[in-house]
C-alpha cells in the first residue's frame, strides 16, 4: 500500500536564490540541502524532491516545517498548499542572492550582511548575479515576489527585475514583499516609489536592530 503524499507545492512553483550560487525550494528548507544554481531547470529543478512527495516521503531539507507540524504549527508547506493545479508553473521567487549591506545590525550576521562580514574579516561581499535565471521566470504566471538580502535596495539585480516585470507588462499581476533596513529608496537615479504604483500590492518589512 502506497504511503500518502506529504506534498508542499514549494517544490513546484517557487524558488529561493542564495548569495552562495545555491538554490532551494523556499527560505525554510535546510541549507544541508540545497542544490547548485546551475541545476536550475524551471518547474523541473526539484524533481526528486517533488517525487519524495508524491511517494509519501519528507524530503529531508523540508525538517523545519515537518517538526512545525508536529507541534500543530503553522508551516511554510500549508502556506504553499497542495492544490495540484498550481504546479504546473513557477509563482513564487526569493531573491536572496545578494549579502551586500550597508548595516551591521547586532541580530544579524555575515551570511546576510557585508559589513558584519568585513569586521569579522571573513569575506566582504557574497553576491551572485541570478538575472539570468529570473529573467526566464519572468512570465503571467509570477504572482508573489519576496527581496531581501542583503540590503534589497543595493541590489542590482532588484533593480533589474523591476524593470523587466514592468516592461512586459506583468506588474499588475505582482505582490512584491521587502524584508528592509529602509536606509535607502534610490539606486543610481532610479527611486523605488517611481516603479512601486505598477505593482499590485508592495508590503514592506521594515527592521533594523530587530525592531
Amino acid at each position: 500500500m502506497s504511503k500518502t503524499p506529504w506534498i508542499c507545492n514549494a517544490a513546484w512553483n517557487s524558488i529561493t536564490f542564495y548569495p552562495n550560487g545555491k538554490i532551494a525550494p523556499c527560505c525554510q528548507y535546510h541549507v544541508d540541502h540545497f542544490k547548485p544554481l546551475t541545476d536550475f531547470n524551471g518547474t523541473e529543478t526539484f524533481k526528486d524532491i517533488q517525487e519524495q512527495m508524491m511517494e509519501g516521503e519528507i524530503p529531508p531539507g523540508c525538517v523545519r516545517c515537518k517538526q512545525r507540524e508536529e507541534k500543530k504549527q503553522n508551516s511554510y508547506r500549508l502556506f504553499y498548499g497542495n492544490n495540484a493545479r498550481y504546479r504546473a508553473n513557477l509563482r513564487h521567487i526569493d531573491l536572496r542572492n545578494s549579502n551586500f549591506c550597508n548595516l551591521a545590525c547586532r541580530f544579524c550576521g555575515p551570511e546576510a550582511s557585508s559589513t558584519w562580514a568585513k569586521r569579522l574579516d571573513i569575506g566582504f561581499i557574497t553576491d551572485v548575479s541570478v538575472f539570468e535565471y529570473v529573467d526566464s521566470m519572468l512570465t503571467e504566471h509570477i504572482e508573489d515576489v519576496y527581496i531581501t538580502g542583503g540590503e534589497p535596495f543595493l541590489n542590482p539585480d532588484h533593480w533589474t527585475m523591476l524593470d523587466k516585470i514592468i516592461e512586459r507588462g506583468l506588474a499588475k499581476n505582482i505582490h512584491l514583499r521587502y524584508n528592509t533596513n529602509l536606509t535607502t529608496l534610490t539606486y543610481k537615479g532610479k527611486n523605488v516609489l517611481d516603479l512601486w504604483p505598477e505593482f499590485k500590492a508592495v508590503t514592506v518589512s521594515v527592521s533594523i536592530e530587530a525592531i
